[in-house]
C-alpha cells in the first residue's frame, strides 16, 4: 500500500483510498504477473494421467487404475456440485491439478552397484546450494542453463513461457499507455485497466469485490484458505476499548456458539517495506474477525489493522457500520496483506521452495528403480527450472517483487525466513491442518471438502503402490535408500529441520 494505515474513521475520503492502492503502473503490473503465474500450459497433463509406465506388473497397474477411477468421480461430483452454485470452486478439480512429464525410460540394471553407480553420478549433477540463510536448500544453479538437460523445459513449453511472458508485458504497457490521459482519482477508473486476459470468476470478483459476503468467502474458498481459523478464544492481542461492551457481547456471543472465527496476519508485523519508484510503501498485520451464519455465509464483524505498539496500545478497530469508504479501505488492507502472505508463506514457500528440496533429494538419494522415485518423478519435472528462473527474474535483488510489491527490496526474504521457523509437518497434511484450524464439517468450506477428498485419493494410491514394496515397518527402516532420502530432506534440506521438533527426522 502507498499510504500508513488509517488511524481514524472520519477522516478517510476517496483521495485516502486511491492514495492508499496501488497505482495504475503497480496494478498493472500485479495483473500481468498473476495471469503469468496462473497462465496454462500446453503440455499440462492431468493428475494420474501420465503417459508413462513407471511401474511393470499387474498389481501397480490396477493400483494406478483405481487412482484414476477415483480421480475422474471426484471431477464429476465437483463438476455437479458448481452447477448449483453462483460462486463455483475449481482449484481442486483433477483435471485442472498438473501432472508433470518425464521424456525417456529410466530402465536400469537390476543389480546394486549399478544403483550406487546411478546415485554417485547423480550426486555430482544435482548439487545443494544455498540462496538465502535460514531458508530451504535449493538446487545448485545460477542460471537455467546450469540445470540437467532432463530438468529444463522442453522447446515447446520454452517457447509458450517465453512468448506469454512478452504478451503480458505488452498487455501492461497497453494499459499503463491507455490511463496516462486517464483520471486515476476514484474506484471506477480501475476499470480502465480491467481487459484483456480474464475468467467468468473474476468479472464476478470485479462486479463483488466491495460486498462482505464475497470478502467472507475468500477466507474459506479464494486464493488464500489456509489463515483462517476457527476462534477458541478472543485474541491477546484484540483490545477493545471502552464504549466497544457491545462488539465484545456480540464477539463473546459467537464464541459460544462456536461461530467465530479469525484470520490474524501477524506473519508481516515489523517486517520492512520496500520503496518503489522513490514512493515508500507501507505494510500493516491485520486482525480480522468474523461470523458464521447459519445459511454458512462468513461475516466480518471487526477489522484491526495494526497489533497494539507501545506507540498505540489501543488500535483503531474498523466496523461495517463505520462509513462506508473507511470500511472498505480497512478491508482493502486486509486484502494487500492476504496477498503478501499468500505469495510467500504459502505459494512460494510451502509450494515451490518445499517441492524443489523433495525434488533435488529424490534425484540425489533414490535409483530409478526405487519405487517412491517412481511415485514422484511424474511430479517433479520443472520444478527447479521454474524456481530457477524466479530467484532470477521474480524474488531476485532488483527482480519483480523489488519492483512492485511492498514486501520487496528484502522484507520478503525476511517473511519466508520467518515462516520457516513456523513450519510443521501438520499444516502440510490438510486433515491434520483442518483440524486443527477447527474447518472441519463446514458446508460452505469447499476448499476443506475438495482438499480432504483429493487427498483421500491420492493416499489411497500411494498406500496401495507402497504396501506392494514395504510389507512392515522392519523393512522401511531397512532400507538404506529411503532412510538416506528422508535425511536429505530434513537435515540438509530443510536445514536441520528435525531438530526443532515439527518436522519428523
Amino acid at each position: 500500500m502507498r499510504m500508513p494505515p488509517p488511524t481514524t474513521k472520519e477522516d478517510v475520503t476517496m483521495d485516502t483510498v486511491m492514495g492508499s492502492l496501488p497505482n495504475v503502473w503497480q496494478t498493472s503490473l500485479q495483473m500481468t504477473s498473476i495471469w503469468l503465474l496462473c497462465h496454462p500450459q500446453p503440455d499440462k497433463v492431468p493428475l494420474g494421467h501420465h503417459q508413462e509406465e513407471y511401474f511393470s506388473g499387474p498389481e501397480p497397474k490396477a493400483v494406478l487404475r483405481q487412482f484414476q477411477t477415483d480421480l475422474d468421480k471426484l471431477e464429476k461430483e465437483i463438476v455437479a456440485r458448481n452447477e448449483q452454485l453462483d460462486l463455483p470452486y475449481e482449484h481442486l478439480k483433477p483435471s485442472l491439478i498438473e501432472n508433470t512429464r518425464l521424456a525417456g525410460n529410466n530402465t536400469l540394471d537390476v543389480f546394486q552397484k549399478h544403483r550406487e553407480q546411478e546415485l554417485e553420478e547423480r550426486q555430482q549433477i544435482y548439487c545443494w546450494a544455498t540462496w538465502k540463510e535460514g531458508l530451504p536448500m535449493t538446487i545448485a544453479a545460477g542460471s537455467i542453463d546450469d540445470l540437467p538437460p532432463n530438468m529444463r523445459f522442453h522447446e515447446q513449453k520454452r517457447l509458450d513461457y517465453e512468448w506469454t511472458v512478452i504478451a503480458g508485458l505488452m498487455e501492461m504497457a497497453l494499459k499503463y499507455v491507455y490511463t496516462l490521459l486517464s483520471p486515476w482519482k476514484r474506484l471506477e477508473d480501475f476499470d480502465q485497466i480491467f481487459w484483456g486476459q480474464k475468467t467468468a470468476m473474476a468479472e464476478k470478483v470485479h462486479q463483488r469485490w466491495q460486498d462482505d459476503e464475497l470478502f467472507g468467502y475468500q477466507f474459506l474458498n479464494g486464493t488464500n484458505p489456509m489463515l483462517l481459523r476457527r476462534s477458541t478464544s478472543l485474541p491477546s492481542r484484540l483490545v477493545l476499548p471502552s464504549g466497544m461492551e457491545e462488539l465484545r457481547a456480540q464477539l463473546e456471543k459467537e464464541l459460544q456458539k462456536g461461530s467465530l472465527f479469525e484470520a490474524d496476519f501477524i506473519l508481516l508485523d515489523g517486517i520492512p517495506a520496500n520503496v518503489v519508484q522513490g514512493e515508500k510503501q507501507y505494510l500493516a498485520a491485520p486482525l480480522v474477525m468474523l461470523k458464521m451464519e447459519p445459511s454458512g455465509k462468513l461475516l466480518p464483524i471487526v477489522i484491526q489493522i495494526q497489533p497494539p505498539s507501545p506507540s498505540c496500545p489501543t488500535p483503531p478497530l474498523f466496523l461495517p457500520s463505520d462509513p462506508p469508504l473507511a470500511w472498505l479501505l480497512a478491508k482493502s488492507w486486509v486484502r494487500s496483506s492476504d496477498f503478501h502472505v499468500h505469495e510467500l508463506q504459502y505459494h512460494l514457500l510451502h509450494t515451490h521452495l518445499l517441492a524443489e528440496v523433495i525434488a533435488v533429494a529424490t534425484m540425489r538419494c533414490l535409483p530409478g528403480l526405487h519405487p517412491v522415485f517412481k511415485l514422484l518423478i511424474p511430479h517433479t519435472r520443472y520444478t527447479m527450472d521454474i524456481n530457477t528462473r524466479a530467484r532470477n527474474q521474480l524474488i531476485s535483488d532488483g527482480g519483480l517483487f523489488d519492483k512492485v510489491r511492498s514486501t520487496g527490496g528484502g522484507g520478503h526474504v525476511q517473511l519466508i525466513r520467518r515462516a520457516m521457523t513456523q513450519l510443521t509437518y501438520r499444516s502440510l497434511c490438510p486433515p491434520d491442518d483442518l483440524a486443527d484450524r477447527g474447518l472441519l464439517g463446514i458446508p460452505s468450506a469447499l476448499y476443506a471438502h475438495d482438499a480432504l477428498r483429493l487427498w483421500e485419493i491420492i493416499a489411497r494410491y500411494v498406500e496401495g503402490i507402497v504396501h506392494l514394496f514395504y510389507h512392515g515397518d522392519d523393512i522401511v527402516r531397512g532400507d538404506p535408500e529411503l532412510q538416506a532420502w528422508c535425511r536429505e530432506i530434513t537435515e540438509v534440506g530443510l536445514c536441520q529441520a528435525q531438530d526443532r521438533g515439527e518436522i519428523p527426522p
